[in-house]
């Protein structure tokens, strides 16, 4: 394809602009001018791939063409501005993206950090601080058994009772199968509430286990 070249338009615009016989000051004026208008209309083509693979150089680039990227260059050749596919955009922006997720936790870690050796000064406070908080919830574990204890006891006494409320005219009453089943409620959820705590001693026993582990590799003690 012919590169049109705005050099030569330039040469011949002298020629015109020194026909007219302007003042000097307004011939640099209007040369100025038209320079700039012919090197701002033809001084950038684009590069790109037609469908059969085919490079070809062009003042415009078909619209189909656009999503496969292109490259725009000077009269000289020289690449102004890469322009990636709409997949390689998609590319670089979840590569953008995962670097700002690792850059982010690695803050976060690095914050952490901080406040472990900022909240310890060694291995055994670390060790107390656990033990207080696995205290703290078997204190509220042992309280609960005591109310299942209860309960049970309630429970057994309430069954006993409605043997002998059975052989009375009318039989057993709902509220007192209603006052069963609340207490059999009971039981079950006071069960549960010391499941997922035993679960949160042990959760907290694993946690203070890495931070005894890291408080290791932070200090070297």
């Amino acid at each position: 394809m012919a590169v049109f070249h705005s050099k030569h338009v330039i040469f011949y615009a002298i020629g015109w602009l020194i026909s007219l016989k302007v003042k000097q000051r307004w011939w640099f004026i209007l040369f100025g001018l038209l320079v700039t208008s012919i090197i701002s209309a033809s001084d950038v083509y684009y590069v790109f791939k037609d469908k059969n693979g085919n490079t070809l150089i062009q003042d415009s680039i078909p619209a189909e063409y656009v999503h496969q990227g292109y490259r725009i260059i000077n009269e000289q050749g020289l690449t102004l501005r890469t322009v990636p596919s709409v997949k390689e955009q998609q590319r670089l922006a979840n590569a953008a993206k995962h670097r700002r997720t690792v850059e982010k936790e690695r803050e976060k870690k690095r914050k952490e950090d901080d406040m472990l050796l900022a909240s310890f000064s060694n291995i055994e406070q670390i060790r107390e601080a656990v033990n207080k908080k696995i205290l703290v919830i078997q204190v509220q574990i042992d309280v609960t058994l005591n109310h299942i204890k209860t309960f049970e006891k309630n429970l057994l006494e309430l069954q006993a009772q409605a043997i002998e409320f059975a052989k009375r005219p009318g039989g057993i009453t709902k509220a007192e199968v209603d006052e069963v089943q609340r207490i059999k409620t009971s039981i079950v959820r006071n069960r549960e509430f010391i499941v997922r705590q035993r679960e949160e001693q042990q959760n907290l026993r694993q946690e203070y286990m890495e931070y005894i582990t890291r408080y290791r590799f932070l200090t070297g003690k």
